[in-house]
């Protein structure tokens, strides 16, 4: 009877071991030098404009500068933009004329005082605003009407939809009784969890506000735990890593502390909050030394462009924060970033990218931001 016992336990352990194991693959990622003495070309020579649009500067739909801008989801030709400066989502349409706003900053129904993210919903062909104060889920129409505000037992940064009845959350770093130590939540539709998985680093305390995230690119979802290098798809209940970035002598620790974060962004190099996966290319955005770069990654090629001043100086022009809609690659521009470039470079600039060159200089310093459209040869 004690070794029937004895036997059980062992296949429970085994079976708890499986489980684990099929959640989070680590087997055989590709693996991406991005190490500054890897060979890469010009991101500037690479780039081909499609449309250039800019947004309609009124005291409304003023938008903030592009590192609080965590989302843009395009939808029947119009764009969807996150703010969380100014706690709401500004739509335009395909012109870049301002249409309205959803959300505000408050604490009635339909307000945030910490809006984290928004989603795109195709169940109800609406959108999901996720907020930390309240902790909340707001269910907008695409026209602004609030059709549903739900309560949610934890804190979260980011969330992506695998199915209507499969949704994932990423807490970083935000602990709760809900979360316990796990970074990556799996809900119902009711918000109710079903798994976790991903341990919260434990030397880290608060949440990283430009590093890791939940990207959701067509059908597929991807996370990248907040200040590591891999990223993973997740479907299934499961994690698989599928590319992991060396920096080489610029990598840093797996596990370091936060009293150590100043020290690693002074002199190493971390990814940063944007993942690209478009056709055969995958990008990343990544603080080195201090410096903001911009990589994309052909996974037949093996071509590496990267936006580096030293190989061409309009580089300078594309060093910015990428997103992917709707089939679309997506570059959000500031005016005040750019005047500097278009005054000692306006002419190269204008034979390179006319269409680009005629939206600059029509733009004013603290103008909403110029939305580049783009594909990359």
């Amino acid at each position: 009877m004690k070794f029937q016992i004895y036997l059980f336990v062992l296949c429970i352990l085994a079976s708890c071991r499986g489980t684990k194991e099929k959640r989070i693959l680590e087997n055989n990622p590709l693996v991406i030098n991005l190490s500054p003495t890897s060979l890469h070309s010009s991101v500037a020579d690479a780039i081909q404009i499609t449309k250039v649009i800019n947004l309609e500067s009124t005291d409304n739909s003023t938008i903030s500068s592009d590192y609080n801008i965590k989302r843009i989801i395009i939808n029947a030709g119009r764009l969807y933009i996150m703010d969380g400066k100014y706690m709401s989502i500004k739509v335009f349409d395909g012109t870049g004329k301002y249409l309205y706003s959803i959300g505000s900053l408050g604490v009635n129904p339909g307000q945030f005082t910490n809006l984290q993210n928004i989603a795109f919903y195709p169940p109800h062909h609406s959108l999901w605003a996720l907020c930390n104060t309240p902790q909340k889920i707001t269910e907008f129409s695409l026209d602004g009407k609030i059709l549903k505000e739900s309560h949610i037992p934890f804190f979260a940064s980011d969330l992506g939809f695998e199915t209507k009845n499969k949704i994932y959350f990423f807490v970083n770093q935000n602990q709760s009784d809900a979360s316990g130590d796990k970074n990556v939540l799996v809900t119902d539709s009711d918000l109710n969890i079903q798994q976790k998985f991903f341990n919260l680093p434990l030397k880290r305390k608060s949440g990283i506000l430009f590093a890791g995230g939940i990207y959701t690119i067509g059908d597929e979802l991807y996370y990248n735990p907040p200040l590591t290098r891999t990223v993973y798809s997740l479907k299934n209940d499961s994690a698989k890593a599928i590319y992991k970035v060396d920096f080489a002598n610029g990598n840093t620790p797996d596990d370091f502390g936060e009293d150590s974060l100043d020290f690693y962004l002074a002199n190493r190099s971390l990814l940063t909050q944007n993942f690209i996966k478009k056709d055969n290319y995958v990008g990343f955005s990544y603080s080195t030394k201090g410096d903001h770069l911009l990589s994309f990654f052909n996974i037949k090629t093996e071509k590496l462009l990267t936006t580096d001043a030293k190989l061409n100086q309009l580089d300078r022009l594309f060093n910015n924060s990428v997103f992917e809609s709707d089939g679309q690659l997506i570059m959000l521009c500031n005016p005040d970033k750019f005047m500097d470039i278009l005054k000692n470079n306006g002419g190269i600039i204008k034979q390179k990218y006319p269409i680009l060159y005629e939206k600059l200089i029509l733009r004013k310093a603290h103008d909403n931001p110029t939305l580049i459209f783009f594909t990359l040869k």
